[in-house]
């Protein structure tokens, strides 16, 4: 549906819930509006299927800057599902309120929400949002992101595009270097170099014959082709 305006909000604003209709929407908890029904005071936010009253909910940052501008605090310092300890509690405070009703410094718990931003995280001791930065991981260090440089490629996407890469397959079978090179070119001659590619794969064939056999079995591999082309040609 457009970005149709209503009294408050418009598709992409960003808002935090600050009443109690919805339990199972925290409250402080920031949101991201995906629609908003015409006609009325209805909306639905990024992450939940269901649709809202908007009067909930008030206006954090308005339309017009991207959100994905918020994609770099995506690498939350926390998950849910994670133990953390609450270390302290002077930006929770500050951001969300809450002092006398807060679980106090020192409670261990489990995290169960945590928003957009990665900025607020909700825990299971009470319903109230704390602030990352007063919440510590019980094991005293964070999930290091592994990295498996296969899902990248420096120009194009003619390996990493596939349902497994050459290099993948190469490594997992203990291919030689030429051999890795037969199934390197055959896998992407289509999307490249065409012929070009295909005369690689004869030549590394070939290297390969060489690299097993030696100059006998690169000979008998060329009269091979040679007889071929010739009763073929």
């Amino acid at each position: 549906m457009n970005a149709l305006k209503t009294d408050k909000f418009r598709v992409g604003d960003r808002v935090k819930r600050i009443a109690n209709e919805f339990p199972e929407i925290l409250i402080g908890s920031e949101w991201v509006v995906r629609e908003v029904l015409e006609g009325s005071n209805t909306i639905a936010v990024e992450g939940l299927p269901d649709y809202w009253t908007s009067d909930n909910f008030k206006l954090v940052l308005e339309n017009g800057q991207d959100v994905k501008t918020y994609d770099h605090l995506k690498a939350n310092k926390f998950k849910v599902g994670d133990e953390v300890e609450i270390v302290k509690l002077d930006k929770t405070i500050k951001h969300f309120g809450g002092r006398g009703v807060l679980s106090p410094v020192g409670t261990n718990t489990f995290v169960t929400y945590v928003d957009v931003t990665g900025e607020e995280v909700g825990i299971d001791k009470d319903m109230y949002t704390y602030h990352a930065s007063d919440l510590a991981l019980v094991n005293g260090k964070e999930e290091t992101q592994v990295y498996n440089p296969l899902v990248a490629q420096e120009g194009g996407g003619h390996y990493k595009d596939r349902g497994i890469q050459p290099l993948e397959y190469t490594m997992q079978n203990n291919l030689s270097f030429c051999e890795g090179n037969v199934v390197k070119y055959i896998s992407r001659y289509k999307s490249k170099n065409g012929i070009e590619d295909l005369a690689k794969v004869i030549h590394y064939a070939l290297l390969a014959s060489y690299e097993e056999y030696g100059e006998q079995g690169s000979t008998k591999l060329k009269e091979k082709v040679l007889k071929l082309l010739g009763e073929h040609g």
